[in-house]
C-alpha cells in the first residue's frame, strides 16, 4: 500500500496564500510607512511655521509698528506734547521685549538679529541723547498755548475792531480813503505780527526782529487812525483796541524772551536725522527680515502643498497598484484554487450520486492540497469501484445460495410428501395387524416397528 507523505509546506495552499496575503500585508505597511514619513514632515514643517516663522513675523511686524509709533512719538515730543515721552518709553519697552523674544524664537538668525539689535541701539541712544533729553516739550507747550491764546483772546477781537470802524467809516465818509487805508494796514500788520511769531515757534529766529518792526509799524498806523478818527465812539473803539495791541505786544514780548527755539531746531534736526539715517536703517533690517521670514512661510507652505500633492500622488499609485495585484492575485488564486477545487467537489457528488466518470487527470500532478485530494478522489472512486464489485459478487453468491435453498426446500418437501403417504399406509396396515391375533413375541416387534415408523414419520414432519 502506496503512504502518503506530508507535502512540504512551501508547496501547500496555505503557504501560497499565506504569501499572497504578506505581499499585500507589506504594499499596505510600505504605503503606511510612506504616509507616516510624509506625515511627519508635515508635522516638522507645520510646527517650523506654527512656533517659529509665524510668530516671528507677526513679532517683526510689532517691532516695526513699535519703532514706528517711537519715531512718531519724537515728533510729537518736539512739537510740545510731553506726553509721547511716556509712549515712547512704553513702545520701547515692548520693542525690547520683541526682539528678545525674537532672538529666543529665532537663534539661527543670530547674526542678522545681533545687527538689527545694534541699529536699535543706536536709534534709541540717539534719541535719548539728542531729543529726549536736550529738549523739554514743557515751554514749547507753553509758547503755543500762548500763541493760541493771542490768535483767539486778541488777534482776532482786533480784526473784528479794526472791521467795525471800517464799516463805519465806509459808510459816514466814504471818500476818506486815508483811513481806510490806515485800517487795512492795521489788519495787514496784526496778521503778519501772528504770522512772525509762528515762524518763531517753528524755529526762525530772526522772526522777532520782524515782529518788532511790525509792532512798531502798527503803532504808528493806529497813531494815524487816532488822529483821524475824532468822534466818541471811533475813540472808544480805538481805545479797546489799543488795550489789545498792548495784551498781543506783552505777550508776544514774553514769547521772544521766555522760549529759545534753538533747542526745537537741533530737536527737529536731531530727528530728521534719525528718520533719514538710524531709523531707515533700523526699518530697512527690520523689514528684510520680515521678508525672510515671510519668504520662510511661504516657502513652508509650498512646500507643505507639495508634500501633500505628492503623498495624494503616491497614495493613488499605491492604491492603483494594489487594485491590480489584488485582481491578479483573485485571478490566480480563482484558476489555482477555486475552480480546481469545485472541479473536484462536483466530480466528489457525482461520485456519491453513482457516476463512476474519472475526475479532471492533470489536478493530480499537483504537489498542493488540490493534487493531494485530486489523488484521494482517484482512490476513494477505486475504493468505491472495488466495493461496488464485491457487493455486486455477494449478490450473485446470495442469489445462488438462496436458488440452492429453495431447490432443498422443494426437494425436501417432494420427497417429505412422498415418504409420509407409504408411511402412513405402513403405519396403518401395522394398526391393523396389531388387531390381528399375534403371539405375545410378534406382538413386541410389531409395536418395534410401529415406533420405529412413528419416530421416522416426526423426522419427515419436522424438517418438511
Amino acid at each position: 500500500m502506496k503512504v502518503n507523505r506530508p507535502r512540504p509546506f512551501s508547496k501547500s495552499i496555505v503557504s501560497k496564500i499565506g504569501l499572497i496575503m504578506t505581499f499585500i500585508t507589506l504594499m499596505v505597511l510600505g504605503l503606511s510607512v510612506s504616509s507616516y514619513i510624509m506625515q511627519e514632515r508635515v508635522n516638522r514643517d507645520v510646527e517650523r511655521a506654527t512656533h517659529h516663522e509665524i510668530p516671528s513675523a507677526i513679532i517683526t511686524m510689532q517691532m516695526l509698528r513699535s519703532v514706528s509709533d517711537m519715531n512718531a512719538s519724537m515728533l510729537k515730543y518736539v512739537m510740545g506734547r510731553h506726553e509721547s515721552l511716556s509712549m515712547f518709553l512704553e513702545n520701547q519697552q515692548d520693542f525690547e521685549n520683541a526682539l528678545k523674544e525674537l532672538k529666543t524664537i529665532k537663534p539661527d538668525e543670530k547674526q542678522q538679529l545681533e545687527k538689527v539689535s545694534q541699529l536699535y541701539e543706536r536709534f534709541q541712544r540717539i534719541a535719548h541723547q539728542k531729543v529726549l533729553t536736550e529738549f523739554d516739550p514743557v515751554a514749547e507747550q507753553w509758547a503755543r498755548k500762548q500763541l493760541m491764546r493771542l490768535s483767539i483772546d486778541v488777534a482776532r477781537p482786533i480784526d473784528n475792531l479794526v472791521a467795525e470802524l471800517k464799516a463805519t467809516q465806509e459808510l459816514k465818509q466814504p471818500d476818506n480813503l486815508a483811513v481806510l487805508q490806515y485800517l487795512d494796514e492795521l489788519v495787514d500788520e496784526n496778521g503778519d505780527m501772528l504770522t512772525e511769531l509762528n515762524q518763531y515757534l517753528e524755529g526762525r529766529t530772526s522772526s522777532r526782529q520782524y515782529f518788532m518792526e511790525d509792532m512798531v509799524t502798527f503803532e504808528q498806523y493806529l497813531s494815524l487812525t487816532q488822529f483821524e478818527l475824532n468822534d466818541p465812539a471811533s475813540l472808544k473803539k480805538i481805545a479797546r483796541l489799543n488795550n489789545h495791541f498792548t495784551s498781543f505786544k506783552r505777550s508776544g514780548i514774553a514769547i521772544f524772551n521766555n522760549y529759545q527755539p534753538n533747542a526745537k531746531v537741533a530737536a527737529m534736526k536731531a530727528v530728521r536725522t534719525l528718520s533719514d539715517h538710524e531709523y531707515h536703517a533700523l526699518e530697512n533690517a527690520l523689514s528684510r527680515f520680515a521678508q525672510g521670514t515671510g519668504n520662510e512661510v511661504t516657502r513652508s507652505m509650498t512646500d507643505l502643498q507639495s508634500i501633500l500633492h505628492s503623498n495624494q500622488l503616491n497614495l493613488g499609485y499605491l492604491l492603483l497598484f494594489i487594485l491590480f495585484v489584488s485582481s491578479g492575485m483573485y485571478f490566480y488564486i480563482y484558476q489555482s484554487f477555486t475552480q480546481p477545487i469545485a472541479a473536484l467537489a462536483d466530480s466528489m457528488q457525482r461520485l456519491v450520486a453513482g457516476d463512476m466518470t474519472p475526475p479532471s487527470s492533470h489536478f493530480q500532478d499537483r504537489t498542493d492540497e488540490v493534487g493531494k485530494i485530486a489523488q484521494s478522489l482517484v482512490i476513494f472512486r477505486a475504493h468505491i469501484i472495488s466495493r461496488n464489485q464485491a457487493r455486486e459478487q455477494l449478490i450473485a453468491e446470495k442469489e445462488r445460495a438462496e436458488s440452492a435453498s429453495r431447490v432443498k426446500a422443494q426437494f425436501l418437501a417432494t420427497m417429505s410428501h412422498e415418504i409420509r403417504t407409504p408411511m402412513n399406509g405402513v403405519i396403518g396396515m401395522l394398526d391393523l395387524l396389531r388387531r390381528s391375533s399375534l403371539t405375545q413375541s410378534q406382538h413386541g416387534l410389531l409395536s418395534t416397528v410401529r415406533e420405529s415408523a412413528l419416530s421416522l414419520l416426526s423426522i419427515i414432519n419436522r424438517y418438511s
